[in-house]
């Protein structure tokens, strides 16, 4: 029968140094030993980490009136 090839059984590939590995975890902790630069890769979707309390002048918002009758 023929061979279809090499085909890896490692899914998850560092895109730093192509090292595989068969689980993220092990990835994300391999890739924190490259200096903490990470690269983007299209099998995982990375969420945007937003931080819970930002100034209201930063948000572009107009300002809020105070509500004294006027």
């Amino acid at each position: 029968a023929p061979r279809k090839g090499p085909k890896s059984k490692a899914p998850f590939v560092c895109a730093l140094c192509a090292k595989e590995f068969k689980n993220g975890y092990n990835l994300r902790r391999h890739e924190a030993t490259h200096g903490g630069a990470r690269a983007t890769t299209t099998t995982t979707t990375t969420t945007m980490k937003v931080p819970t309390m930002v100034p209201i002048t930063l948000l572009g918002a107009p300002p809020l009136s105070q509500g004294d009758g006027e």
